[in-house]
């Protein structure tokens, strides 16, 4: 098998709200959106943006549960508590991308 067979088979997770190269640990990923991609559509989405994506292959996002991050290694379970005992911290209801009409 190729380097690049190997690549493909890989499924990458795709934030469809952006986090930012660097700061996966300081985020609380819950309540964002996610697409489970190839390396090569995980490309693709980043060329197309993610509307234009969508109507291309006919697909969307989806929310992860609680025990989803935990199992994909998104977030730890202390990162969670510690997020959740503090008083003044919310997690933020994020939306889709705006949908920006041609």
């Amino acid at each position: 098998v190729t380097q690049m067979r190997r690549q493909d088979a890989v499924l990458h997770i795709h934030h469809v709200n952006a986090v930012g190269i660097g700061k996966r640990d300081e985020v609380d990923h819950r309540n964002r959106y996610y697409m489970i991609l190839t390396a090569e559509l995980h490309n693709e989405i980043h060329q197309l943006g993610y509307w234009r994506f969508c109507e291309k292959w006919h697909v969307g996002a989806v929310k992860l549960t609680d025990e989803q991050l935990l199992e994909m290694n998104l977030m730890t379970k202390k990162q969670m508590e510690e997020r959740d005992s503090d008083p003044d911290y919310e997690i933020k209801d994020w939306q889709l991308p705006e949908k920006k009409v041609a």
